[in-house]
């Protein structure tokens, strides 16, 4: 995320939708215009993308140390795929502990 287009990246995200970043409500503190996504550089300009933000949606607890979390939208869907996110029943979600067993067991 960057205060300007051609600045450097600030903070990092998530894209979660074509148009939507997740990041760090303490993030605010940043006068965030840009998203950038898939840059290599920290001063990347030659690849990935360059987003104008239009929005900032924090979470309506937000506190310094609960529910840290806001979302950006963009001004235009991204090309990059999102990361996947769970499901709202928390089906096929693996905790730590499951996975070492699995992992032990094989």
């Amino acid at each position: 995320m960057r205060t300007v287009e051609d600045g450097s990246n600030q903070y990092a995200g998530a894209l979660i939708s074509p148009i939507h970043v997740l990041i760090s409500s303490s993030c605010m503190s940043r006068d965030i215009r840009w998203a950038t996504i898939s840059l290599h550089f920290s001063n990347g300009t030659q690849d990935g993308e360059r987003i104008k933000v239009v929005a900032m949606l924090t979470h309506p607890k937000y506190k310094y140390y609960s529910n840290d979390f806001m979302v950006l939208e963009l001004e235009k869907p991204s090309t990059f795929k999102p990361v996947a996110l769970a499901a709202a029943d928390n089906s096929g979600i693996e905790t730590g502990d499951e996975k070492c067993s699995k992992m032990a067991m094989q």
